[in-house]
């Protein structure tokens, strides 16, 4: 990335101003608040119920579970690979690398970062989900459904 120029964005909003904050509340280990004149530690003082309640709008099921999860994807190449050809071409520029950058129940940003030297700006590109995982346990029905892969099926045999 070159100075301070702001990635190009291709996402869309998902969840309320609430929602969103909720779920920064419940997946977060620490929060500080800092304004220009000061700065206060909250750790310990924030409070949102495991299920994320403390009023309406829950927080997204995704969100204790983003990382890891998102280190799983990452270090499999072809669910990559897979996920990469979904970026427009437009965006995919050569010699492109495209980074998983956030997961939560609308669907996968990835980041298109055009290669050093590049008159591109880098990009953030949302993947949807056909529908939000109600939780982490649906994550590989709805990236199969994404990547256009037959959902994976327990089978029976009478014997």
């Amino acid at each position: 990335m070159s100075g301070n120029i702001p990635p190009a964005a291709v996402t869309v909003a998902v969840g309320t101003p609430a929602e969103r904050l909720r779920t920064l509340l419940v997946a977060a280990d620490s929060v500080t608040l800092l304004t220009p004149t000061h700065r206060a530690d909250l750790t310990g003082r924030h409070r949102v119920g495991a299920d994320g309640r403390h009023g309406p709008a829950r927080p997204d099921p995704l969100a204790p579970a983003e990382a890891e999860l998102l280190r799983r994807l990452d270090a499999d190449p072809r669910t990559r690979k897979r996920l990469t050809g979904l970026v427009p071409a437009r965006l995919r520029h050569q010699g492109a690398r495209v980074h998983l950058l956030r997961l939560d129940r609308a669907g996968i940003v990835l980041r298109v970062q055009p290669p050093a030297g590049a008159t591109a700006h880098p990009g953030d590109v949302r993947l949807p989900f056909a529908r939000p995982p109600h939780d982490p346990g649906q994550l590989g029905a709805r990236l199969d459904a994404l990547l256009g892969r037959p959902p994976h099926s327990m089978s029976r045999t009478g014997r």
